[in-house]
């Protein structure tokens, strides 16, 4: 199907095309190495604190820190491989066109909402840890009677 074919079953901004490059590939292989990496250097880190029992009380929050990051790592996975699968659907079939998704099909899929969890959690867990240690610096007896 032609471009002007094409624009005559959808409008104009609902229509994309897809570059053919080969570099497309190697962006996904891209989100795979750093999925694979991250799950498997985090899965390491929590193995290691829940079989020490003395790692366990002090590392919680790394712990929790490296949970969140695992999810995000398992989005990045399952996001490289629906697009590649997809990408190389949509070449083969439509022949480098597709149309656009609406907001909410594409915000209900998913990998949307584990990138979403998986990047906001370290972020809030990382912004609790800041907010404890400027605690335990600036008022440090306040600090002591409220852990205790």
């Amino acid at each position: 199907m032609q471009p002007s074919q094409l624009c005559l079953l959808f409008p104009e901004e609902m229509v994309k095309v897809i570059p053919r490059s080969p570099i497309l590939y190697y962006v996904y292989f891209a989100y795979m190495v750093i999925a694979v990496f991250g799950m498997v250097t985090n899965s390491i880190f929590l193995v290691v604190c829940i079989s020490f029992k003395r790692l366990r009380t002090c590392c919680r929050l790394y712990m929790a820190i490296a949970f969140a990051d695992a999810i995000l790592a398992f989005a990045f996975l399952v996001t490289a491989f629906l697009l590649g699968y997809r990408r190389s659907a949509e070449m083969e079939v439509e022949r480098g066109y597709v149309s656009y998704k609406s907001s909410s099909s594409c915000a209900s899929e998913p990998n949307v909402a584990l990138l979403t969890f998986g990047s906001l959690c370290p972020a809030f867990l990382t912004l609790y840890m800041g907010v404890d240690r400027f605690l335990s610096v600036k008022f440090p007896q306040m600090w002591n009677s409220l852990r205790s």
